[in-house]
C-alpha cells in the first residue's frame, strides 16, 4: 500500500488588481459620461455630445465599436467630430478615452419642441481569470506541522464585468498514486451589460460565455480544458469537475487557472429637448 497522502484545502483572502469602480457599480470598460452640452437646445442650432470610456477593471480592453442610437442621421447632421475612431483602441486600467460628436439640432414646427433621447453603445474586448493554489502533502509532514495555517491555499481574480471563482473541495478519493478531488467553478456577469461568447453582432452568442481550464502537467480534468456556458437569465452559471494529480512525498502546490474572453456590450442614454418655441427654458 502506498504513503498516505493529505490533501488540504483552505479559503483565503481574494487578492485582486481592482480599481475603485464607477457611480454604477460596474468594472470593465464603462460609459462614464454621456452627456449634451445643452439640455434644450433650438431648433437648427448646434449640440455637442460628448462620452467618455473608462477602464475600471485590472485588465486591458480593447474598444470594438462605439454606435449612436434612437436618432436619425438624415435628421441630424453631423457638423464636426466622430466617434468611431475609437473602434481598436487599447484602454488600459485606469485609463480613459474620449471624443465629442457636434450636430445640427433637427428641424422642429414652430411653436413645438420634441424630447429624444439618443444612446450610445460600446463593444469591447475583455477577459477575467482566477486561479487557485492547492498545497498536497503527505499526511506525516502534515501531522509534523500541524499549523494548517501556513498550508493553506490562496486565490487571486481579475477585476471586469465578468468575475470567476474556483473553489476546491476536500478529495474525494486517493488510491494508486493519485489524488482525486472536485473543484466548482462559478461564473457571473456582474457588469451590467450583455456578454458574448464572439462577437455581439452575432446575437446567437449573447448571454454565453467561454471558459478555459489551465492546469499543470501533473493533472486532468473530466471536464476537458474548454467549456460553453449559458448564463442563466444573463446573469450567472456554473460548473463542477473532478481533477486528479499526482500525489507527491513532499509538500508541494498545485494551481488551477480559469479563464474566459470575451466581448461585452454596454450602452448608455441621455434626454435632450430640441425647441422651436421664442421662450424656452
Amino acid at each position: 500500500m502506498g504513503r498516505e497522502i493529505l490533501v488540504l484545502i483552505l479559503p483565503a483572502l481574494l487578492l485582486s488588481g481592482c480599481i475603485q469602480p464607477s457611480e454604477s457599480g460596474s468594472s470593465g470598460l464603462i460609459i462614464d459620461v454621456f452627456e449634451s452640452d445643452e439640455q434644450i437646445v433650438l431648433s437648427g442650432e448646434d449640440i455637442q455630445l460628448q462620452l467618455k470610456i473608462t477602464n475600471t477593471g485590472s485588465v486591458p480592453g480593447r474598444i470594438r465599436s462605439v454606435q449612436m442610437l434612437n436618432i436619425n442621421p438624415d435628421e441630424w447632421h453631423v457638423r464636426q467630430g466622430s466617434c468611431s475612431s475609437l473602434a481598436e483602441s487599447v484602454i488600459a486600467p485606469g485609463s480613459f478615452r474620449s471624443c465629442s460628436i457636434t450636430y445640427r439640432a433637427p428641424a422642429v414646427p414652430e411653436g413645438l419642441a420634441t424630447v429624444y433621447k439618443p444612446v450610445i453603445r460600446v463593444e469591447y474586448t475583455y477577459y477575467s481569470t482566477a486561479a487557485r493554489s492547492i498545497n498536497i502533502a503527505p499526511a506525516s509532514e502534515m501531522r509534523r506541522i500541524k499549523a494548517v495555517e501556513s498550508l493553506q491555499s490562496s486565490s487571486t481574480s481579475t477585476s471586469g464585468p465578468v468575475a470567476l471563482s474556483v473553489e476546491a473541495k476536500n478529495p474525494l478519493s486517493i488510491s494508486n498514486g493519485q489524488v482525486s478531488f472536485p473543484i466548482k467553478v462559478s461564473v457571473d456577469n456582474t457588469g451590467g451589460g450583455t456578454v458574448c461568447r464572439t462577437s455581439c453582432y452575432d446575437k446567437s452568442s449573447w448571454q454565453q460565455v467561454s471558459v478555459y481550464l489551465r492546469l499543470d502537467s501533473t493533472m486532468r480534468s473530466d471536464c476537458g480544458t474548454t467549456l460553453e456556458l449559458d448564463l442563466t437569465k444573463g446573469r450567472n452559471n456554473q460548473f463542477v469537475c473532478l481533477l486528479t494529480t499526482t500525489a507527491s512525498e513532499n509538500l508541494v502546490e498545485r494551481v488551477i487557472e480559469v479563464r474566459a474572453d470575451y466581448n461585452y456590450l454596454v450602452e448608455k442614454g441621455l434626454v435632450v429637448k430640441i425647441s422651436n418655441r421664442k421662450f424656452e427654458s
